[in-house]
C-alpha cells in the first residue's frame, strides 16, 4: 500500500462512521471494483481536501454555532429529504409509510418552522431515508460496480446516477436565491463533517478496502430492511 493511500486512513475513519451499520449482515467475498485503481486515487484526493478544506470549516462551524442552532440547521436539512422519501416509499409500494413522510414533511414545514423543529416526531411519525437507489434494488437492479467520487465519496454505478434523481426532487430547486439554493449542500457537508470531529474509529489494513466493504454492506442491508 502506498504512503498516500496510508495517509488516507483518517479520513477513510471518518466515512465509516457514515457507513457501518448496527446490524450485522454477509458481504460478497469479491465486490464489483473494476475502477479500484482510479477509485483509490480518488480517495486520496478527498482525503487531501478534507485536510485542508472540509475538517477546517466543521472546526470553525462547530466553534462558532452553539449545539441548539446546528441541531435546527441539521432538522432543516434533513426535512428537505422529506418529499424524495415519501416519493421512493409510493415507488416501493409501501403506501402507508408514503403518506407518513409526506405528512411528516408537511407538519415540519409548517407547525416546526421549516422544519428547524420536529413536532413531527412527537406525533408518532418518526424519520425515514429513501433514495432512487434503493428502489432501483428492491426492483431487483443490481449495485454495479463500486465508485469513489470526488467530495461526494463511497457510491456505486446505479446509487451515483440515482443521487441525480434525488436532487430533482429537493424543494431546494423551488428556492430563487442562487446563494442560498447552493448553500445548502455545502453547510449539510460541514455539518456532517463537524458531528464526526473526535469520532474517527481506527483500524489496521487498507483503509479503501475496509470502506467500500462497509459501504456495500450497508447498501445491501438498507435495501433489505
Amino acid at each position: 500500500m502506498s504512503r498516500p493511500l496510508r495517509r488516507c486512513a483518517g479520513l477513510a475513519a471518518v466515512a465509516l462512521c457514515c457507513v457501518v451499520s448496527a446490524q450485522p449482515m454477509e458481504q460478497e467475498a469479491e465486490p464489483s471494483d473494476p475502477f479500484a485503481p482510479l477509485n483509490r486515487k480518488v480517495l486520496v484526493l478527498n482525503y487531501v481536501l478534507d485536510r485542508i478544506a472540509l475538517r477546517p470549516a466543521a472546526h470553525v462551524y462547530r466553534r462558532a454555532l452553539p449545539g441548539f442552532v446546528r441541531r435546527g440547521i441539521r432538522n432543516a436539512i434533513d426535512n428537505l429529504d422529506g418529499p424524495r422519501t415519501a416519493i421512493n416509499q409510493c415507488l416501493q409500494g409501501k403506501g402507508e409509510l408514503c403518506a407518513e413522510d409526506a405528512a411528516r414533511f408537511a407538519i415540519n414545514s409548517t407547525l416546526g418552522i421549516g422544519g428547524l423543529f420536529d413536532p413531527a416526531a412527537a406525533m408518532g411519525l418518526p424519520r425515514h431515508d429513501e433514495d432512487f437507489g434503493q428502489t432501483l434494488g428492491e426492483w431487483g437492479m443490481g449495485t454495479g460496480p463500486y465508485l469513489m467520487l470526488p467530495v461526494i465519496g463511497p457510491t456505486t454505478l446505479r446509487d451515483g446516477p440515482a443521487k441525480l434523481l434525488s436532487a430533482a426532487v429537493s424543494p431546494t430547486r423551488a428556492i430563487e436565491r442562487d446563494a442560498l439554493r447552493y448553500a445548502i449542500p455545502v453547510v449539510d457537508r460541514i455539518d456532517a463533517r463537524s458531528r464526526q470531529l473526535g469520532s474517527e474509529p481506527s483500524f489496521e489494513g487498507d483503509p479503501y478496502a475496509t470502506l467500500r466493504d462497509a459501504y456495500l454492506k450497508r447498501r445491501a442491508e438498507q435495501i433489505a430492511d
